[in-house]
């Protein structure tokens, strides 16, 4: 199984990525300091989805950081996620 999520950071800013254990994911993020997240606190998961094989999860990912993290969300359910304010939103797919 393979998860698509979207984090949201202490700067405000969302991130989504993918794994096969997502609960060993964010602890990593938590707990590294290199790359984008390593740069700010993980402040907690907003969103995952799961999907049977890698191709089907990266297709969702790349449609999540085309269209935005925040935007997807709020399409999905503008009452919970309506109240993020965000100064932008990272990890878009280049390509």
């Amino acid at each position: 199984m393979i998860f698509v999520y979207v984090i949201l950071l202490d700067n405000k800013t969302f991130y989504c990525g993918l794994t096969n254990n997502i609960e060993r994911r964010l602890k990593e993020h938590r707990r590294n300091n290199k790359g984008f997240t390593g740069k700010f606190k993980t402040v907690e998961l907003l969103h995952f989805e799961t999907f049977e094989n890698r191709k089907q999860a990266r297709k969702k990912e790349i449609k999540i950081k085309n269209r935005g993290a925040y935007i997807y969300l709020l399409k999905l359910n503008p009452i919970k996620y309506g109240n993020y304010k965000t100064i932008r939103t990272i990890n878009r797919h280049k390509g």
